[in-house]
């Protein structure tokens, strides 16, 4: 069943001709394959309007958008846990698309990837989980992805003496590790600290 704090009817079409698309996916070109979580299901959850400063990082809207209003929320699937950005209207001149976008989220840069589907348009997706062999079933799916749109959407606390964004602070390299980590600890910490408690 799709969810979504979206009240007007139009993202709420949106959002299931989504999931209706994924559905159809799973039962075609995905079907008997061992990738295929047996346990889960298709489901859209808080998908809300994409907030203006995400995309403070943007020159420009993405060919083909033309700034128009986009949701963002989470898709579960049997074989991937994506964090997806779905235009509000259907984006039909794709050609020109770009390939991939970075959005600011939760104080963080997540890169998301173009992906074009006949009867739902552009949408472009960030990959969080996949394969979902971790997920016991729907229910824990879902408790992670609120977990995850609740984390990415508590606005950062700017560091008090946080260098002039002119000057680079430290290793490029070093930073970019740290944007990995910190990625890991939002995504993952949860069950670590679950085994680390069964070891204790």
């Amino acid at each position: 069943m799709a969810t979504s704090s979206a009240s007007s009817p139009l993202p709420a079409q949106r959002l299931q001709q989504l999931q209706h698309l994924f559905e159809q996916i799973a039962s075609t070109r995905m079907a008997g394959l061992p990738i295929l979580h047996p346990a889960l299901r298709v489901e859209t959850l808080g998908f809300e309007p994409l907030p203006m400063d995400a995309l403070a990082q943007e020159q420009a809207a993405p060919a083909g958008l033309q700034a128009q209003p986009e949701l963002l929320g989470i898709l579960i699937t049997p074989w991937f846990m994506n964090l997806l950005c779905l235009p509000l209207r259907p984006c039909l001149k794709t050609s020109a698309l770009a390939a991939k976008r970075e959005l600011l989220l939760g104080g963080q840069r997540f890169e998301f990837l173009a992906h074009v589907e006949a009867g739902l348009g552009a949408f472009w997706a960030c990959s969080l989980f996949s394969p979902m062999s971790e997920f016991v079933d729907q229910a824990q799916a879902r408790e992670t992805a609120v977990a995850v749109l609740q984390a990415l959407r508590v606005k950062p606390v700017p560091a008090p003496h946080a260098a002039p964004a002119s000057q680079p602070v430290g290793n490029s390299a070093a930073s970019a590790d740290a944007v990995v980590a910190s990625r890991r600890a939002l995504l993952f910490g949860r069950s670590a600290a679950a085994s680390a408690a069964g070891r204790s």
